[in-house]
């Protein structure tokens, strides 16, 4: 991309299998080389008839260049008619708004007019002779001609040495042209007098000079200067009595046509005194002929595109891009406005291309209303520039649309719109709407899904386009935005997508109804960004403290214990506890950080130098600090909204408080994204070999399925997946703690006592909760791995049995062993019980040497066992295997040679990128090697 594609924000390529406009059409010269000068597209009656008016004095060049409207021809065939007196009205009135073609179609009345009396060949002028063919006028009369502009005369003076008045210098120019110099006498009393003529003088000028024309232009305007006394020019009374005078006389002539140029609406009259010249001048003639427009809104994009461009070179490209753009407005209908979908657009289009008929529409339907936008030549003034720039950025764009205006800092287009609007509206473009440090241009930097397109700044001009002009509804249909941006071939929702995110982003950007729009006073997101600035560090935290105060809900195998302040705050006992850190105590990957220096003195005191003693019954979950900062400016935001909705100070219109209220919605929603982001280190106390307590282990959370609150849920999940949180705790298990650490040199232990250990000692498992123990205990006691005793004394135990029911939290769990011995003990003796015949058998002979006995069969010595878990028992069947196979073969003296876990698990939609990272973090930490994630 070119320096100056890159700066006015130009596509650099067509989209594939289409063609650029500027391969297919061409700017005219002084279009393309920015030659042009402004008077070009300002057409001046009275310079013409001085011969200085350049290319619009010049009769066949004038007509090679315009383009006889219906509207035009129509008004040409009144003419002819009327002044070959085939007919026709003897007065016309020509009303447009400002810069409707008004003084075009008088010039192009003129020019014929001249040509005939100049005897100019009317037949081979291009346009002009075409025209005259088809309507039959084989000959044109050599007419005498008078032209007014009343924008070249004061009233406070003479119009020309001995002519004061209009009337005065009507009959000049018609006896002069006529080559009758003594018919001005018939009025020349009345010009040096300054009062009107009566009618039958200017009937009988009329008739001596006929076939006469009177062409006036900027009547009103010559009409509002009369104002006070008499003047060399006459009063507006008899200005006004003039005006009658003239078009009844013109009525009663033959062959005379008086033609005037009037404005549209009171505002462009010019005050008071020109609305009742306007009104005067629109009832003489009204009384006559209706009035006529000669540019009707069919005829202006041919106009724009014949004043700017030479002749398409490539019909069939043309034909078949417009075609593209017709075929995308009617199958994503619902992205664009209705007319788009009827075949009468996709003709609109051929007519205008390269320019986008919404393009036109806008310049020509909205920016004419503004003041002193002139609605043709102020459409092709602002058209040059805009193609001229991108002509030299080398667009490839399919059409130039709204999307296309370059507006940003030194651009002529800019400059040109600026004549038009107030200068506030600078700095608005600037920030919100285009240039290089523009909000649009940095997000297209941010994200090259709309970069590539140069999607933001796009969107954001066809929103500033369809801004300024004040509407009775403001701005336009979002829809009117996507028809005015994209291009056929390209990607509708990115640039729905950017139009979302310039409207929640933009200070200038106002949006209501599915209407957006410009406005120079900022939306609420400037205020937003004010209060923004007043919200301290500490009123952020104390927002985040209090949502987690309120919010976090409780689970069943926790307590909860909220932003602590010291280690007091928590209590020491046998309860399982979670501690949520507040914003003070953040984690990070280093060994420094605040979480893990509170959590050390929490895990370590419950009080001034008062050592914790249940330090298994103790875990963390502290906040991320880079986490933090997106949680604070999110609650920041949400702040700022939330003070803007209840400032009584502010007068907010319904828009503004359904905006807050769905700014609310949002700011909660990314508060919640924030929290799980920010609040997701688990931090457990972790050990050595030898029991020791060394520190702790970090785990992030997944949230997999909850809410942000629900922090205990989730860190429960994790650690019984993990396993260093037990809920179902198996016999075997407990057999293996209690011979591995309690029964070496003693036979039982008190089970309130063992469940003081688990509560104390990090290196044993962490229960949930005494429950899990009783379950162990009683599944121990059914399978008749250890027995129960009621109480302990000397050398005996007390209601020692194997019986489950037996249990009682107060009793003892007693090693099998002993439990056999005193039970075995306590047996009473078995009488010997003889047969019938009383007779007992020998007992067998002793082994000797003549009497061997036989050798016993060998022993196996190793087993193995290769068993498959089924996944939805795998828990149970796990501690069966330990139960009943592993446990018993250690008993018999077997040695654990090896003992592996072979686990393979498929995900059918593949596994979250947080489970991933979770899981490798926890395989990493526990030394598991050879597990990984792989693509099946």
């Amino acid at each position: 991309m070119t320096d100056k594609q890159q700066k006015i924000g130009a596509l650099d390529k067509a989209p594939a299998g289409s063609t650029g406009w500027r391969h297919v059409i061409t700017p005219r010269p002084e279009v393309r080389s920015g030659d042009f000068k402004k008077a070009e597209f300002a057409a001046n009656l009275s310079e013409v008839v001085k011969g200085s008016a350049g290319e619009y004095g010049d009769s066949i060049p004038f007509f090679e260049r315009t383009v006889i409207t219906k509207g035009m021809a129509g008004f040409l065939k009144q003419a002819l008619r009327r002044l070959t007196g085939a007919g026709g009205d003897p007065a016309i009135q020509l009303k447009t708004v400002f810069g409707g073609g008004k003084t075009h179609s008088l010039l192009a009345l003129y020019h014929l007019a001249r040509m005939a009396r100049d005897r100019v060949s009317l037949e081979n002028t291009p346009n002009l002779g075409a025209f005259l063919k088809k309507e039959g006028f084989l000959t044109v009369p050599e007419t005498n001609i008078a032209v007014i502009d009343g924008t070249a005369y004061s009233p406070a003076d003479s119009i020309r040495p001995g002519v004061n008045t209009l009337w005065g210098e009507i009959g000049h120019q018609l006896a002069t042209s006529a080559g009758k110099e003594e018919v001005y006498n018939l009025i020349k009393n009345s010009d040096e007098q300054s009062v009107a003529p009566g009618k039958d003088a200017l009937i009988a000028l009329f008739n001596a000079c006929s076939p006469c024309l009177i062409l006036l232009d900027e009547l009103v305007a010559y009409g509002r200067q009369l104002k006070g006394g008499a003047l060399p020019g006459g009063t507006f009374g008899n200005f006004l009595s003039f005006i009658q005078q003239l078009t009844e006389a013109a009525s009663a002539s033959e062959k005379t046509l008086v033609v005037a140029s009037l404005p549209e609406t009171d505002r462009e009259a010019g005050g008071e005194q020109g609305e009742k010249a306007l009104k005067m001048i629109e009832h003489c003639f009204g009384r006559i002929a209706a009035p006529r427009t000669p540019v009707g809104g069919a005829d202006t994009a041919e106009i724009t595109r014949r004043r700017l461009f030479s002749d398409c070179h490539d019909q069939d490209t043309r034909e078949k891009v417009c075609a593209g753009f017709s075929d995308l407005y009617q199958e994503k209908h619902r992205s664009f406005p209705p007319e788009t979908k009827e075949s009468s657009y996709k003709e609109r289009m051929i007519a205008s291309y390269p320019i986008h008929p919404e393009l036109l529409d806008r310049l020509y339907e909205d920016w004419s209303t503004l003041e002193n936008f002139q609605r043709t030549r102020g459409v092709l003034r602002f058209m040059a520039e805009v193609i001229h720039a991108l002509w030299e950025a080398e667009d490839e764009s399919l059409l130039i649309m709204p999307a296309s205006i370059p507006l940003n800092h030194g651009s002529k287009a800019r400059e040109e719109l600026a004549r038009y609007i107030p200068d506030t509206w600078a700095s608005i473009i600037d920030s919100d709407v285009d240039g290089e440090t523009s909000a649009p241009s940095q997000l297209d930097t941010e994200k090259p899904r709309y970069g590539a397109l140069h999607a933001a700044r796009r969107v954001a001009r066809t929103i500033m386009l369809g801004s300024v002009p004040a509407k009775e509804k403001k701005g336009i249909e979002e829809s009117r935005v996507r028809l005015g941006t994209v291009q056929d071939k390209e990607d509708i929702p990115v640039f729905t997508d950017v139009l979302g995110e310039l409207k929640n982003t933009l200070v200038y950007l106002h949006s209501e109804d599915m209407r957006v729009w410009y406005d120079t006073n900022g939306n609420l997101r400037k205020a937003a960004r004010e209060q923004t600035k007043l919200i301290k560090k500490e009123a952020m935290d104390e927002e985040i403290e209090a949502r987690l105060k309120k919010e976090i809900q409780e689970d069943a195998r926790f307590k909860n214990h909220l932003c602590p302040s010291s280690p007091s705050d928590v209590p020491d006992d046998r309860y399982l506890r979670l501690v949520v850190l507040g914003v003070n105590n953040t984690y990070n990957d280093t060994k420094d950080n605040g979480a893990l220096t509170f959590a050390n003195e929490l895990f370590h005191y419950r009080g001034p130098n008062i050592h914790r003693e249940y330090c298994n019954r103790i875990l963390f979950i502290a906040p991320d600090e880079k986490g933090l900062k997106g949680l604070r400016e999110a609650v920041r935001s949400y702040l700022a909204w939330e003070r803007i909705g209840k400032d009584k100070t502010r007068d907010l219109t319904d828009s503004q408080k359904k905006e807050i209220k769905e700014e609310l919605k949002q700011g909660e929603a990314r508060i919640f994204d924030a929290f799980k982001s920010t609040y997701r280190w688990l931090l457990a106390p972790a050990v050595d070999e030898t029991g020791k307590a060394t520190g702790f282990t970090a785990v992030p959370l997944s949230f997999d399925g909850l809410n942000w609150n629900e922090l205990a849920k989730a860190a429960a999940q994790k650690m019984t997946r993990d396993e260093t949180l037990i809920e179902k705790w198996g016999a075997a298990l407990l057999v293996a703690e209690l011979d591995k650490r309690f029964w070496r040199n003693n036979n039982h232990i008190k089970i309130d006592e063992l469940w003081d250990h688990l509560c104390r000692y990090c290196y044993l498992p962490r229960l949930t909760n005494t429950r899990v123990l009783q379950e162990a205990i009683r599944e121990g006691l059914q399978a008749r791995q250890f027995a129960f005793a009621e109480g302990f004394d000397v050398d005996r135990y007390q209601g020692l049995t194997y019986a489950d029911s037996a249990y009682t939290k107060s009793g003892f769990v007693v090693k099998k062993d002993a439990a056999n011995t005193q039970l075995d003990a306590e047996k009473p003796a078995s009488p010997v019980v003889n047969n019938d015949r009383g007779y007992s058998p020998p007992a067998a002979a002793p082994a000797d040497d003549n009497n061997p006995q036989p050798a016993p069969p060998p022993r196996k010595t190793r087993f193995t066992m290769d068993a498959p878990l089924a996944p939805e028992r795998r828990d149970q069947d796990f501690s069966c295997l330990m139960k009943d196979v592993i446990k018993p073969l250690g008993d018999e003296g077997g040695s654990i040679k090896k003992l592996t876990l072979f686990v393979e698990i498929d995900a059918e939609n593949g596994f979250s990128d947080r489970v991933v990272a979770d899981i490798t973090a926890n395989c990493r930490g526990l030394k598991l090697e050879g597990s990984a994630f792989s693509f099946s």
